[in-house]
């Protein structure tokens, strides 16, 4: 059992088993804007330790690891964007010449041990990381529930519209790059005439009535902004969402196909070992793990000590062992 403040040891299944716990809650009941609440790390660290029996990691530990894991997958993903870099979908891999390498682990130190490691995880952690704006923004109905943002309040915000006298330069060229001033520019036009209106009464009544008018205007402008706004997202966020699952469309590399095809390669091994270590390939990790290995040699060592309990099992059976003599 693992005690708090001690180092956990932890393999690839194990991290694969929490990015799908953590995809498995990710939801407003147990992530916020800054990660998971209280209620989602335990509920993560209860199903980590039933799925995992043997670690009984603790919460700071989990804790510990998704951080890792997030710290990892930022230094790939900023990594990626530097030029002259290109990416090996199959080995989950950064492709880089050995000067720009050496440039990254000034600037990404994160980023070292990944120059001859895989990161199997990257695909799933973008989904993970990338597509919670930091907005529950339902965008199949429309909804909107950003941050403490409330839509029946005349409280300014902090990117108000501009007030009513102030006219909107179209020739500006930063209005036609900000999405928020599309909707705004026909109001505008269209609130010029009740302006006039409000400019040509003298008396107090009057007065007051046009500034209720101008609340209300202003209320408009800032709901027509923030319908602007959650299209623009809506837009944004398919935009990268196709995109996302182009690059993560199942792919042959893990097929039982290749793998009975590598396996053959192997000369060390004698026949009747290729045959028995054909079942180890009916577990999807365990096609992807003999497909990335680098090193023939480790390739080799790791599918002799999956195969070893059988023919310990197979040199005490000798029943079994006259087939295999046969053959």
């Amino acid at each position: 059992m693992s005690k708090e403040g001690s180092r956990a040891s932890w393999n690839f299944t194990y991290e694969k088993g929490l990015a799908d716990l953590l995809h498995e809650h990710n939801h407003e009941k147990f992530r916020g804007q800054n990660g998971w609440v209280t209620e989602g790390w335990r509920s993560i660290v209860k199903k980590f330790n039933e799925k995992f029996p043997s670690t009984g990691f603790t919460k700071s530990q989990i804790q510990e690891k998704e951080k890792e894991l997030k710290g990892s997958y930022k230094a790939i993903r900023d990594a990626r964007k530097q030029s002259g870099t290109g990416w090996n979908a199959s080995m989950c891999m950064i492709n880089a010449e050995p000067y720009i390498w050496d440039k990254f682990i000034v600037d990404f130190p994160k980023v070292r041990k990944f120059r001859t490691k895989t990161f199997p995880l990257y695909e799933s952690l973008a989904q993970l990381y990338e597509v919670n704006l930091g907005a529950f923004i339902h965008y199949e109905t429309g909804s909107i529930a950003i941050g403490d943002l409330n839509f029946t309040s005349t409280e300014p915000t902090e990117q108000q519209p501009p007030p009513p006298t102030e006219h909107v330069n179209l020739d500006d060229p930063n209005v036609g790059l900000n999405p928020f001033f599309a909707n705004l520019d026909v109001q505008r036009a269209s609130s010029d005439t009740m302006d006039d209106e409000v400019e040509n009464t003298t008396s107090s009544y009057s007065g007051q009535k046009g500034d209720d008018h101008g609340k209300n205007r202003k209320q408009s402008q800032v709901a027509g902004v923030l319908q602007d706004y959650v299209n623009f997202r809506k837009k944004q966020t398919k935009k990268f969402m196709d995109e996302l699952n182009e690059t993560t469309k199942p792919k042959d590399d893990y097929s039982i196909k290749n793998c009975l095809a590598l396996l053959e390669s192997i000369e060390e091994l004698s026949d009747e070992k290729k045959a028995m270590a054909t079942s180890i390939f009916k577990c999807e990790l365990n096609r992807e793990i003999f497909i990335n290995f680098k090193n023939p040699k480790v390739r080799l060592l790791w599918v002799k000590g999956e195969i070893a309990p059988k023919l310990r099992k197979l040199g005490r059976d000798p029943c079994v062992m006259e087939i295999f003599v046969f053959f």
